[in-house]
């Protein structure tokens, strides 16, 4: 980390623990559950790059209570998320780009009832959404772009007040525009775009 700090750090990492941003070493996570007692508190803040050898989000990232933010990008071999992320319930942004193994959400996100963006771009294996991801009162962003093998959504997105833009394929754009006109989200943006568009801006 940069600048110096005197307080306590965990020792196999050499991280404060009174950090509010980190971005994760692909050792730390692999081995996350050795120290669950240890992790940290009062992290908002956690970024996941090119962990080829993450095969499962460790359990112990659902200890980070404060967290707000969670970007995981390019790890190739991610194939699933806790269950437990629905008791991160601070958590803001939900960034899973190209993780091209990713089988899945797990139906507990529905629960994150403060999400704000979930972005997903490029997560190709996923072929559903959670059924209850229109208990999301809150969010307003969805980027799911390159998820090919999403073909339907599930009704209770019609539930949803909040959202503002949805980032998708031309493919699923219909059953965007179907929700839009049979819903609340008469206001709902709905973007086929090809450029990948950084969400950071939002929170």
């Amino acid at each position: 980390m940069d600048g110096e700090c005197d307080v306590p750090v965990l020792a196999p990492f050499g991280v404060p623990l009174s950090h509010s941003s980190w971005t994760a070493r692909a050792s730390f996570l692999v081995h996350a559950n050795r120290y669950r007692n240890a992790i940290f508190p009062e992290l908002e803040d956690l970024e996941i790059h090119y962990a080829t050898n993450l095969v499962h989000l460790p359990p112990a990232v659902c200890e980070m209570r404060k967290l707000q933010k969670l970007n995981i990008t390019k790890c190739p071999d991610l194939k699933s998320l806790p269950e437990g992320l629905n008791q991160l319930t601070n958590l803001k942004y939900l960034n899973i780009y190209a993780c091209s193994s990713l089988e899945g959400l797990p139906d507990s996100i529905c629960e994150l009832k403060n999400l704000r963006v979930l972005d997903m771009c490029d997560c190709s294996m996923v072929e559903r959404f959670p059924k209850d991801l229109g208990s999301l009162s809150c969010l307003a962003r969805i980027d799911m772009r390159h998820c090919s093998r999403i073909d339907e959504l599930p009704p209770s997105v019609r539930q949803m007040r909040a959202l503002e833009l949805v980032f998708c394929d031309e493919e699923i754009k219909h059953r965007w525009d179907q929700v839009k006109h049979r819903s609340a989200l008469s206001n709902l943006k709905i973007d086929v775009a090809v450029e990948k568009t950084d969400l950071n801006f939002l929170l």
